[in-house]
């Protein structure tokens, strides 16, 4: 994340949830996207769980990592105020830029924080995600779904509707370890899409997780993640 803000132009952050687990440093994440004053942002699924105490409904091939790295980095970084922070932020947004709608969410308009909507699955997801953004804006030009979850970057242009996943600057899943984000330019009648990649300190990032009190299998297996860009 730091590489990405150091490097990258931009006149405002938007942030799509899933500040914390799995990273070193989720007390430093937590403070400057604080410092930042994004005036888009959403709870994601690791967001909701540290804040409430609950499961954070991931997917079983990283739960065990969310669960140790939570005990053992988060709740130990971050303060009670830190929290509330975290579990004031809203599920949905709806954004207007330069003539166009963004409902920017973490997970999809069909669960804001649990729903894995992937590009390369079956259509019939796409659909139904389509069929909840038309329901919810029925007459609106112009609608961009904007979300996370997955760690896949892509984008998605279906039947007038613009999807668009910017990815992980964290823990990118899509076999590109780099980290992943995306610049959006909006002006009247205008949207500008770029899917970007950044290399960072990766063993940097291994070096710290080996500071804390984790079995060797999860920093292993965290490596593997960091390293590969993904989940195999």
């Amino acid at each position: 994340m730091r590489t990405v803000l150091e490097k990258e132009r931009f006149d405002e952050v938007w942030v799509l949830g899933d500040l914390v687990d799995y990273g070193p440093d989720p007390g430093e994440v937590v403070d400057i996207i604080r410092g930042l004053d994004p005036p888009v942002i959403v709870r994601g699924n690791h967001d909701h769980a540290a804040a409430y105490g609950v499961d954070c409904g991931c997917g079983p091939a990283t739960h065990e990592l969310s669960v140790l790295t939570r005990e053992r980095i988060t709740l130990g970084q971050l303060s009670k105020n830190e929290l509330v922070w975290l579990g004031s932020l809203p599920l949905e947004a709806s954004v207007e830029c330069g003539g166009h709608i963004f409902h920017v969410t973490h997970g999809s308009p069909l669960d804001p924080l649990h729903h894995y909507f992937y590009y390369h699955s079956k259509i019939s997801q796409a659909d139904r995600v389509l069929e909840k953004l038309k329901e919810r804006y029925s007459g609106i030009d112009n609608v961009v779904l904007l979300h996370g979850h997955t760690h896949f970057q892509g984008y998605l242009s279906l039947n007038g509707y613009k999807m668009i996943n910017p990815g992980s600057t964290g823990q990118p899943r899509d076999g590109d370890p780099r980290a992943a984000y995306a610049v959006l330019g909006c002006s009247d009648g205008g949207l500008e899409v770029v899917l970007a990649r950044l290399k960072y300190n990766i063993g940097a990032v291994i070096s710290r997780l080996s500071e804390y009190e984790l079995p060797g299998y999860a920093v292993d297996k965290l490596r593997d993640i960091i390293l590969k860009g993904g989940v195999f």
